[in-house]
């Protein structure tokens, strides 16, 4: 099955009208297609950046970037744009160490 193309901004209503849990959105993110719009005041495609939890505590991060489809477990309930949720789930082992006497201003 050729995958759809949809809305940046639509997917949000699409995941809410059509699943129940993560799972679900899991199992059928790839029948989408987000493609890039280039918005004329940036001149540039931003690209897409998801969050999705469902009622039994599952969370997961929806990106396209690149024009890849990237889906990842979230076990912090976060999400930032870019650089990408791998990037940020990655630098977060820089800070693992740290204590609050090492990060105040003093």
């Amino acid at each position: 099955m050729r995958a759809r193309p949809i809305a940046q901004w639509e997917v949000g209503s699409w995941i809410l009208e059509n699943f129940a849990s993560v799972e679900e959105v899991k199992a059928n993110i790839g029948n989408i297609v987000v493609p890039g719009v280039v918005f004329g005041g940036w001149g540039f495609a931003p690209e897409a950046h998801y969050i999705v939890h469902d009622a039994a505590g599952k969370s997961i991060v929806i990106e396209y970037v690149g024009g890849k489809l990237n889906v990842y477990d979230n076990p912090l309930g976060v999400i930032t744009n870019s650089p990408a949720f791998d990037w940020h789930m990655t630098n977060l082992r820089n800070y693992v160490n740290f204590s609050d006497d090492q990060c105040s201003l003093r």
